[in-house]
C-alpha cells in the first residue's frame, strides 16, 4: 500500500499492480493474489487536481481494486502483533484506526528539513525557508533558496515539480546579477499548471484549472516529457 494520496502515491500504486499483474499472466505459477490500498489524509485522493481528475480516479481505483482509505492520518507506524505474519507493519492514525500491511511506500507531501531554521534562516510555520519574489530569503539577502523547500511569500504555489523546474532560470539569473552588484529580477511563477497523471499503464490525464482530458495520446505526450526531463 502507499500512505498518500496525490499524484505519487496514485501513479506508483497503479504502476506496481500493473507490472505484477503483467508478471501474473507470464508466470507458469499462479502468483498470490495481492490486494492493493492507498493510505491518504485527505476526504479525496488527488486533492490539488480539480473534481472531473478525482471523479475519474476514483471511479479507476474501484475498477482496479484498490481500497482507498480517505482521512487516515498515520501517526504512527510498527511491526505487526500477528505473529504468523511478522514482517507486516501496523498503521494508526489519529483516530486510532488501524490497519495491517505487508509492504508501505511513502508518497506523502514534501516536509522540509529541521536545519534551515536551525541556521536562522526565516522559516514558515511549516518549517519551509520564505523568500521574496528574488528568490532571496526574507532574512538573509545573500542566501536564494527555491524548490520544494522554499515557500513564495507573495506567491504560494503547491510543492509541483513544474514550479521548483521554472524556478531555476530566475534563480540562475538572480545569482549572476547579486554577483554584479545588479538589481535583481522579481519572479512571478504561473497560477495554473499543467499535471499529467498516469494510470498505470499505457494511458493518463491531463489537467489544467478545471479541464481535464485523457487517452493514449496523454501518455505518450507524458513520457515524451519525462523522457526527455530525465535524460537533461
Amino acid at each position: 500500500g502507499t500512505v498518500g494520496g496525490g499524484a505519487s502515491a496514485v501513479e506508483v500504486l497503479l504502476a506496481i499492480q500493473q507490472h505484477l499483474n503483467s508478471l501474473s499472466k507470464l508466470s507458469a505459477n499462479a502468483l498470490p493474489e495481492i490486494e492493493y490500498h492507498i493510505v491518504s489524509g485527505a476526504e479525496q485522493v488527488l486533492g490539488s487536481h480539480n473534481k472531473k481528475v478525482q471523479q475519474q480516479y476514483s471511479a479507476l481505483l474501484n475498477q482496479r481494486g484498490v481500497t482507498v482509505h480517505h482521512q487516515f492520518r498515520v501517526t504512527q507506524i510498527e511491526r505487526s502483533k500477528d505473529l504468523s505474519n511478522p514482517e507486516a507493519k501496523q498503521l494508526q492514525s489519529e483516530s486510532g484506526q488501524l490497519l495491517e500491511l505487508d509492504e508501505v511506500i511513502w508518497t506523502t507531501a514534501a516536509k522540509p528539513a529541521h536545519w534551515p531554521a536551525k541556521a536562522g534562516l526565516s522559516c514558515s510555520n511549516q518549517g519551509f525557508i520564505t523568500v521574496k519574489d528574488t528568490l532571496q530569503t526574507l532574512s538573509h539577502s545573500n542566501i536564494f533558496a527555491s524548490g520544494d523547500v522554499a515557500d513564495m511569500v507573495n506567491h504560494p504555489r503547491p510543492k509541483a515539480g513544474v514550479f521548483a523546474v521554472r524556478q531555476g532560470p530566475p534563480l540562475a539569473e538572480n545569482i549572476l546579477l547579486a554577483l554584479q552588484n545588479k538589481p535583481l529580477k522579481p519572479f512571478k511563477p504561473q497560477q495554473k499548471f499543467l499535471s499529467l497523471v498516469s494510470t498505470g499503464d499505457k494511458y493518463a490525464v491531463a489537467s489544467r484549472g478545471r479541464w481535464a482530458l485523457s487517452g493514449e495520446w496523454v501518455w505518450r505526450w507524458k513520457n515524451h516529457i519525462d523522457q526527455t526531463f530525465m535524460t537533461a
